[in-house]
C-alpha cells in the first residue's frame, strides 16, 4: 500500500521513522488534530508496520505556511535527516506537513539528498518518488495552500469587523 515503505524495507530491512505532528489552532484541536491525537495515530501505524520510532518532532501553534526556519521542529527534523537518524518521516496527512508549496519543495530536496522519504498515513497514494504520486502531491499542496490563505483572509476580516464594533478579538 505504501510504496515508500516497501522500497525501504527491501533495501534496509528494518525501517526507522521520525514522527511529525503539527497543529496550528484551537479550531484544529477541536476537530481531532491535536498533537497527541496525531502522535498516537502515527504510533499505531508504526506498531502495525513494525517500524522503529527514531524521533518525534512537534510544531504546536505553528502554521504550515511558514518558512522552514520558523518551524523549529521541522528544521530540527531536516537536520536530523541529514545526520542519518531515520529513513522515513511519517505524519497523519500532508496538510500537517506543509501548506506552502515552495517550502515543501525546499524541504523535499533536502530530505531526498539525505536519503529520506515520507509517508502520509491518510494519503497512501502520495509518493514523492512516483510520477502519479508527485502529481497528486502538487494538487494536494495547492489545495492546502489555497485553504490556508482563504482562512487567513476570513480571520483578518472578522478581526477587523470586531475591532470596528469594539468587540474582543480573542479570549473572554
Amino acid at each position: 500500500m505504501y510504496k515508500q515503505l516497501e522500497r525501504y524495507r527491501e533495501e534496509k530491512g528494518r525501517v526507522r521513522i521520525a514522527k511529525y505532528s503539527r497543529c496550528s489552532s484551537d479550531e484544529q484541536k477541536k476537530n481531532g488534530y491535536t498533537v497527541k491525537d496525531q502522535l498516537d495515530y502515527i504510533e499505531v501505524f508504526a506498531r502495525e508496520n513494525e517500524l522503529i520510532v527514531a524521533g518525534e518532532y512537534v510544531d504546536e501553534g505553528i502554521s504550515a505556511t511558514l518558512e522552514i526556519s520558523k518551524r523549529k521542529a521541522l528544521a530540527q527534523l531536516i537536520r536530523d535527516a541529514k545526520a542519518g537518524m531515520f529513513d522515513i518521516v511519517v505524519f497523519k496527512c500532508i496538510d500537517r506537513f506543509f501548506r506552502n508549496t515552495e517550502e515543501y519543495y525546499t524541504a523535499q530536496k533536502q530530505l531526498r539528498k539525505a536519503g529520506v522519504t515520507w509517508i502520509s498515513i491518510e494519503e497512501p497514494d502520495l509518493d514523492p518518488d512516483d510520477a502519479d504520486g508527485a502529481f497528486k502531491i502538487n494538487i494536494y499542496l495547492a489545495m492546502a495552500e489555497h485553504e490556508a490563505r482563504k482562512t487567513s483572509k476570513r480571520i483578518r476580516f472578522n478581526n477587523k469587523m470586531r475591532i470596528k464594533n469594539k468587540q474582543v478579538i480573542t479570549g473572554s
